[in-house]
C-alpha cells in the first residue's frame, strides 16, 4: 500500500492537505523564524515558537488548483487563504491583511482582471500575481497586476513572481515609523 503524507497548516489548526507518493520532494517543511534575539527567551518559549509568515490569498474557481497552490505555498513558509470565486476573494481581502494575492484570470462571474481592479482600487499597494492559461493576454489586463505567470510554467516562476511582486510593491510605500508586524502566529 503506498504511503501518503498528511500535512498540517502552519498554525496547526488542522489538515491542509495530502501529499501523494512521489510528490513529497516538492513540499519540504517550512522553517520558522524566531522573533526574539534573546536565546534565554527562545529557550523558555520552546512550546510557543513564534514565526512571521507572509499571508497570501489564492483565488481560483478550480478546487484542485487551489489545493495544490495552497500546499506549495505553505511548504515555502506562507500562510494561505483560498477563495473559489472573485466576490469571496474580495471579501477575504477586506477582512485580512494580506501580503499578496495569486489570482486566476478565467473564472465565472468576475474574471481575474475585474477582481484585480477592485482589489487595487481598495488597496493600491497589494501585490497581485495573475495566473492564466490564456495565451497573449492583452496589455491592459496585465497592466492591472504586478506580475503575470502563464499556467503550466515552472513552479519556480510562480514563486519568483510572488517574491518579486511583494518586494517591488513594498518599496512603493515604505512602512511608517512605529508600525509593527501584526502577522505573528504561534
Amino acid at each position: 500500500m503506498p504511503q501518503v503524507l498528511v500535512t498540517q497548516s502552519p498554525q496547526g489548526t488542522g489538515l491542509s492537505g495530502l501529499i501523494l507518493p512521489g510528490y513529497a520532494q516538492l513540499f519540504p517543511q517550512p522553517t520558522k523564524k524566531l522573533l526574539t534575539g534573546n536565546p534565554e527567551l527562545n529557550h523558555n518559549a520552546s512550546n510557543a515558537e513564534v514565526s512571521v509568515m507572509p499571508i497570501i490569498l489564492c483565488i481560483d474557481d478550480r478546487e484542485n488548483a487551489l489545493t495544490i497552490r495552497k500546499l506549495l505555498l505553505e511548504s515555502k513558509g506562507y500562510t494561505v487563504l483560498t477563495a473559489s470565486d472573485g466576490p469571496t476573494g474580495i471579501k477575504l481581502a477586506r477582512e485580512h491583511t494580506l501580503d499578496a494575492v495569486v489570482l486566476d484570470y478565467r473564472m465565472p462571474g468576475m474574471n481575474g482582471e475585474q477582481v484585480a481592479e477592485v482589489l487595487k482600487s481598495e488597496q493600491p499597494t497589494l501585490p497581485i500575481v495573475l495566473l492564466s492559461g490564456v495565451p497573449n493576454l492583452p496589455q491592459p489586463i496585465i497592466s492591472v497586476v504586478d506580475a503575470y505567470v502563464r499556467k503550466g510554467e515552472a513552479v519556480d516562476d510562480l514563486l519568483s513572481a510572488i517574491e518579486q511582486a511583494m518586494n517591488s510593491t513594498s518599496r512603493k510605500q515604505p512602512a511608517k515609523q512605529g508600525d509593527s508586524d501584526h502577522r505573528m502566529t504561534a
